[in-house]
């Protein structure tokens, strides 16, 4: 069994577009969706899938913590069932033309996978395809080169169990340290193919100074000590990035869009 967890807070329209996404999935699966008591109109959402028979389960979460929402479900999971993220708003490209080598990926004996994955914004669509990494490394994954994206990550139950979930120490990168985690002690089943798209503008887009500080700290954890003043000199870079991407998104949104799409990974 497929499980996808969905996180929804007062993004029902976002969460309609994953839902009709999900329509052309060519495996059978069941939908979780973890939204907060006073996201009453989610909820009601929900209950109008259930009632017509969609396999659905809903799970209420205290609202404060987008990871601790995350872990919600996950003791409720069978540990050789798989595990996909796909947040409200994010759309899954999986359809029937990849059924074959979906089925490779649910019969291995890996403890993860990855593929592909696309980034787009609600002006102007689709920016660009970032294709997945022959391999997945620890640092290309914390220097954000060729990294791979948690919407395109399947995961089995036991294994992110035994990773004890997303650390909620951090609000921005536990789902990059959940990875580099899972890496050294599974080695993933790679499968060449888009596996999701997720859109621009989300937490991670609004908090962008705390995911560097929190990926400056995630390399001195996981990576070797002559990785330190390269770590830094990036940290100090994508500040100033973080500024100039900030000021372009209000200033000259089209003119960084473009900018975003040049630097499609070919």
């Amino acid at each position: 069994m497929i499980n996808i967890i969905t996180l929804a807070k007062n993004d029902l329209s976002g969460l309609q577009n994953t839902y009709r996404s999900l329509g052309n999935f060519p495996l059978d699966f069941r939908w979780i969706v973890v939204t907060p008591e006073q996201d009453s109109e989610t909820q009601e959402y929900c209950q109008k899938l259930i009632q017509r028979g969609f396999n659905l389960r809903v799970y209420i979460d205290s609202g404060t913590g987008i990871y601790e929402a995350m872990n919600l479900p996950i003791k409720d999971i069978h540990d050789e069932d798989w595990i996909w993220y796909l947040n409200a708003g994010d759309l899954s490209n999986i359809d029937s033309t990849v059924c074959d080598v979906m089925h490779s990926l649910i019969i291995s004996d890996s403890g993860w996978a990855f593929g592909g994955h696309s980034l787009a914004n609600n002006r102007n669509g689709i920016l660009r395809y970032n294709p997945p990494p022959n391999v997945f490394s620890s640092d290309k994954q914390l220097f954000a080169r060729n990294f791979v994206s948690h919407q395109a990550v399947f995961m089995k139950g036991h294994l992110i169990k035994n990773l004890s979930g997303f650390d909620v120490n951090y609000k921005v990168a536990a789902d990059w340290d959940l990875l580099v985690r899972a890496s050294k002690i599974s080695r993933p089943f790679i499968v060449d193919i888009p596996i999701a798209t997720f859109y621009l503008g989300g937490f991670s887009s609004a908090h962008r100074n705390i995911g560097n500080f929190e990926l400056l700290k995630l390399r001195t954890v996981h990576l070797p000590h002559h990785y330190y003043f390269e770590s830094y000199i990036w940290f100090v870079y994508r500040i100033f990035r973080n500024k100039l991407v900030t000021s372009a998104e209000k200033l000259l949104p089209d003119v960084l869009d473009h900018f975003r799409k040049r630097n499609s990974r070919k």
